[in-house]
């Protein structure tokens, strides 16, 4: 290697490298000198002493390094150095001596940069800190969390996991479904699959039974996670078992408030129309039916006058509509007769009203061991269904089945007409519904595909015949 080679290469690295005889004189200096301390190797070399270059502090410093250095003990140290620009640079320093004979001539000096590794170094050294203390935040967490991969193979689960879903710390590696019984296992693949599908956070409501056999419902946030070049799916569960069932509860008690309101109006109803009724027959019926015995004993004393036959056929037809209206008002039939013979009678009420007769079917045990109150809510529902169905619905036939289960009632209507669209806002029907609602029962409306409408009541039933 010639002279000038060597000179090139020293003036090309990155380190410092220097020569100082033994009176501490530069002799040799490379280009770098001047990036570390803004100085040139031309001002350095042979006029330059190495104290005059670091300057009093640092050369105090680095004294006891060049003291042994210069006694022929190679020293190796780290010195962070600031550069002219106001910089701090991590530095290793090693002074080697040169010996000669077995005398120390000078020292070789070499000053690497290791401000890059000490960089990475620290930044090594906070990422294992960061995992170390994420570690511990998510052991102590009290929220279950865990990582799957895609297909459902356990990657890490946190203690809380563990705790909350009485798993065994072996479940690394397993499959979702060696762990969890099959029905919530397919709720939670399906959320995983839609977090990797759409990139996003799914959250959602999911269920799992306990040691004890308590459901506990849980809201569940899931992610996908990349990792170098995988996507896994990262996830984390709150336990809101307590917020359902206060929910639940106040539903609960919202519902029975609006039962207890509904059930004041509908016995205030009730109540009502027994009082009509009774003030109608009493009077009203009284009076028309003593002008009918009237006009019937004209008609037996002879008199065929045209006016008297009308005014006897009026009165007649006002008789029995009176009889009708307080039947509605308080039906009657259904108290003297029961409820199978009064909905037969709304039955052909509902016939001659509108010309469509109900094909009735009655399943079941006696009708009349179930509740007074049952059997009248039944058949209210029952005829104010029938009314609304040939009023409103078009319904051109109509087949009615009423099944008796346990103290339940179960009310099938099969009719040809219109389809319900769910408008529950006129007055009719949303009486209906108020009627089944105070039941604490349900209606659904269904279409069979064949043109028939169907409609199903389930009425649950307060206790024994009373």
């Amino acid at each position: 290697m010639t002279e000038r080679m060597a000179y090139y290469i020293a003036d090309t690295v990155n380190a410092m490298l220097a020569y100082w005889d033994t009176g501490l004189m530069c002799r040799f200096a490379n280009k770098s000198y001047s990036d570390w301390f803004g100085v040139s190797k031309e001002a350095m070399v042979n006029k330059m002493t190495l104290p005059q270059l670091l300057g009093p502090e640092l050369f105090e410093k680095n004294r006891p390094f060049v003291m042994a250095a210069l006694q022929g003990k190679v020293q190796t140290f780290e010195r962070d150095i600031r550069m002219p620009t106001g910089e701090i640079r991590n530095s290793i320093a090693t002074y080697y001596p040169d010996n000669e004979h077995g005398a120390v001539q000078g020292i070789i000096v070499h000053v690497a940069d290791v401000t890059p590794i000490r960089k990475m170094q620290a930044a090594e050294k906070k990422l294992f800190e960061s995992r170390e203390l994420f570690q511990q935040f998510m052991e102590n967490s009290p929220t279950p969390a865990w990582i799957t991969d895609q297909d459902g193979i356990m990657e890490y689960v946190n203690n809380a996991f563990l705790k909350v879903f009485n798993c065994r710390e072996d479940i690394i590696g397993k499959s979702i479904r060696e762990i969890f019984p099959s029905q919530p296992t397919e709720e939670y693949i399906k959320n995983n699959r839609m977090a990797l599908q759409t990139g996003t956070t799914v959250e959602s409501i999911e269920t799992f039974v306990d040691v004890n056999k308590v459901t506990r419902w849980f809201k569940s946030t899931k992610f996908p996670l990349r990792y170098k070049d995988t996507i896994m799916i990262a996830a984390w569960a709150m336990d809101i078992t307590s917020e359902v069932f206060a929910h639940e509860t106040r539903l609960q008690f919202e519902q029975e408030k609006r039962r207890e309101v509904l059930r004041s109006v509908i016995e205030a109803q009730e109540t009502e129309k027994e009082r009509l009724s009774k003030r109608l027959h009493e009077q009203t019926a009284q009076t028309l039916s003593s002008c009918k015995l009237i006009l019937d004993s004209l008609m037996d004393d002879g008199s065929g006058e045209p006016l008297l036959k009308l005014a006897d056929a009026n009165l007649g037809a006002a008789i029995e509509e009176l009889r009708l209206t307080c039947n509605l008002l308080t039906p009657m039939t259904l108290l003297d007769l029961g409820l199978k013979e009064a909905i037969k009678e709304t039955a052909i009420e509902i016939h001659e009203r509108f010309k469509t007769r109900p094909r009735l079917s009655f399943i079941g045990k006696s009708f009349e061991d179930i509740a007074t109150q049952d059997k009248l809510n039944t058949f209210r529902i029952v005829g104010d269904m029938l009314e609304f169905l040939c009023q409103y619905m078009n319904a051109a036939s109509i087949a009615l089945e009423l099944r008796i289960t346990g103290i339940d009632i179960l009310v099938h209507i099969r009719y040809a007409g219109l389809g319900f669209g769910g408008n529950t806002r006129g007055k009719e029907m949303q009486s209906i519904h108020n009627r089944i609602e105070y039941c604490n029962g349900t209606i659904e409306w269904s279409n069979s595909g064949d043109d028939r409408q169907h409609v199903l009541i389930h009425i649950r039933g307060t206790s024994a015949a009373k």
